[in-house]
């Protein structure tokens, strides 16, 4: 072999080793967290524990690492305030307000925890137990929620079950029994009670004009009502008085019969059918419909 010929060799083999280097090194470790090899994925954050729900309503679920956050539960009626609203409260979700009477108690309402890795959802859950049953009075009472907030009509008893819209409210005005009066819903303060008392027993159908009795008739005891002590009054009771021809009746709820009570009238063509405190003068009598 030449000179030349060991240089060619010697050249060769240096190129040989040099490739081979190139070819068995380790990879460059990724700086992306989760990314490439000798990189560990990012630890997942353990979900916590159901939020208690609001009131009636589960609470929102909690969000975890790589999961959407979990759909809020119904916000819970606001019980304690002394007013039976119709539209948030009922029997069955507030029998301080609404007069219930004894029976089961509400079941457990909690929010779903949120879900876990890419794309988990969580989910809230509410679930109420059953209500107990009402007594005639606190049917009554609501009953005569879906009364509020129509016109006062004078010589009438007509609403509807699912209460006055701004539409078929109606609307009255001058002075009765020399009023004029729009609409076709309404009532005044005995066709009121007799359609809430629902007396007769025809008289059942709220969405049917009716007006059986006066004050006059409510002020005699009969065989469908008939006077209590004052005292004893208890959630759909009535008040009653008459006198030179003219007289009022208003629903009891609840609050002192000899002061401020929460009632529920027909009160005049001014202010229609409404709900709220007030007081009696000492010429009203408590009245109870037979078997309240």
């Amino acid at each position: 072999m030449t000179v030349s010929e060991g240089k060619l060799v010697a050249f060769a083999l240096l190129a040989l080793l040099t490739a081979c280097a190139a070819t068995d090194a380790p990879p460059e470790e990724s700086a992306t967290v989760g990314g490439g090899a000798g990189a560990p994925p990012e630890e997942l954050t353990p979900d916590p524990p159901p939020a208690s729900g609001g009131g009636w309503g589960g609470g929102a679920g909690a969000t975890s690492v790589g999961g959407s956050a979990g759909s809020a539960g119904t916000t819970g009626a606001t019980c304690g305030d002394g007013v039976c609203d119709a539209v948030s409260e009922s029997c069955a979700t507030c029998a301080a307000d609404c007069a219930c009477g004894s029976g089961g108690a509400g079941g457990s309402a909690s929010g779903g925890a949120g879900g876990t890795g890419a794309g988990g959802t969580g989910a809230a859950t509410a679930t109420g137990g059953s209500a107990g049953a009402s007594s005639p009075g606190d049917l009554a009472m609501i009953r005569a929620e879906s009364g509020v907030g129509f016109s006062y009509w004078w010589g009438h008893g007509r609403f509807l079950v699912e209460g006055p819209s701004a539409s078929n409210k109606g609307s009255c005005s001058g002075s009765c029994p020399d009023c004029t009066h729009t609409g076709s819903y309404g009532g005044d303060c005995s066709g009121y009670v007799a359609k809430i008392w629902q007396v007769p027993s025809s008289n059942s159908d709220l969405t049917k004009d009716s007006h059986p009795y006066t004050t006059a008739s409510f002020n005699e005891d009969t065989t469908q009502w008939s006077t209590i002590a004052q005292g004893s009054m208890k959630a759909g009771d009535a008040m009653v008085y008459r006198s030179g021809g003219a007289g009022h009746i208003f629903l009891y709820h609840h609050g002192d019969p000899w002061g401020s009570m929460y009632a529920y009238e027909c009160k005049g063509c001014s202010a229609g059918c409404t709900k709220g405190l007030r007081t009696a003068s000492s010429a009203y009598h408590a009245i109870r419909k037979t078997g309240y």
